[in-house]
């Protein structure tokens, strides 16, 4: 996500929809501060200002750090899951080609 929002692209098309000086915030649930979950369950977001642009560009290139032992995010339980569910298919495929090869 922070890769989209520093390349440019983003702040030229605010800058091309709306005319004179605006002010940019950012919604985020950054798993490392906690803040409880919403009436759905989910992480509760909190509104973040646009002094989130360097800490996103900052992100941005630690993208070789994904899936490494220190990809900081990497951690969650969404992100533990989600690695989970990637294995899982991949068994399940694999016996399924298996199954057809036969």
């Amino acid at each position: 996500m922070a890769r989209l929002y520093t390349d440019g692209r983003f702040e030229k098309q605010l800058r091309d929809q709306f005319d004179g000086d605006f002010k940019i915030s950012f919604n985020l649930a950054p798993p490392m501060l906690g803040g409880g979950t919403d009436a759905l369950g989910r992480p509760r977001k909190r509104a973040f200002g646009a002094w989130m642009m360097p800490l996103f560009k900052l992100l941005a290139s630690m993208r070789g750090l994904r899936g490494t032992g220190f990809d900081i995010f990497g951690y969650s339980p969404d992100r533990r899951l989600e690695r989970d569910l990637i294995a899982g298919y991949e068994k399940d495929v694999a016996a399924v080609l298996a199954c057809c090869r036969r």
